[in-house]
């Protein structure tokens, strides 16, 4: 087992200093931080290991991160969270966002907060830019759902966690000819369920059973 850096309030990542934990996922710890330098808050993905036992898992877990941070590293659209870097601290991979102070769609609908036709169609709307825009890049979110779509009170919305995305046409492979499903089941298109290529459509249809929700 790798041993995971301690991240705690009121440590500093390079010139990043730790507030509080606002988010956890598989792979990662999402941290607001305040940046020193620029005087602004932001959010800091950092990953972490506790599935991985062996170097070469850390090696790949750490590929696959820098990749997430490239992807969407290639999108410039009000609808998409922007990452301002990638950086490498004591053997810490982190991603460094713009922090969002809102709500989450999927917290919204689990609070059965009334939404108007209207707020539903600009969520919507919104969603479906910032999807535009991603796939312009050639860049496949993979895992749209409620809880990737954040909301600003002034009813903007940011699409993040771009952590599982791949660019157009890539499979993920576990040996060759085995294909891995990747997503979140409620929310997958049936090419995904079924291990195959995602491609813009999968997003679309994701994007329906928000909708539907």
């Amino acid at each position: 087992m790798v041993e995971t850096n301690v991240i705690r309030p009121g440590k500093f990542i390079e010139k990043y200093q730790i507030l509080e934990c606002i988010g956890k996922g598989a792979s990662g710890r999402v941290f607001k931080a305040y940046d020193h330098s620029l005087q602004r808050y932001v959010a800091l993905k950092a990953l972490h290991y506790e599935s991985a036992s062996e170097g070469h898992h850390v090696d790949r877990f750490n590929k696959e991160f820098r990749k997430e941070a490239q992807t969407v590293s290639q999108c410039s659209h009000p609808n998409i969270v922007t990452v301002y870097e990638y950086i490498e601290t004591d053997n810490m991979p982190c991603i460094v966002m713009e922090y969002i102070d809102g709500d989450l769609l999927k917290t919204l609908m689990q609070d059965d907060v009334a939404l108007l036709v209207e707020d539903i169609y600009s969520i919507i709307s919104q969603v479906l830019s910032g999807l535009e825009h991603a796939h312009s890049k050639e860049i496949i979110h993979r895992d749209l759902k409620p809880g990737n779509i954040i909301l600003v009170p002034t009813r903007k919305v940011k699409i993040m966690d771009f952590g599982i995305a791949k660019f157009n046409g890539d499979v993920t492979l576990l040996n060759p000819g085995e294909r891995k499903i990747i997503g979140t089941p409620n929310y997958m298109s049936p090419e995904q369920y079924a291990g195959l290529t995602a491609t813009a459509q999968s997003d679309l249809y994701a994007v329906g059973l928000i909708l539907f929700e």
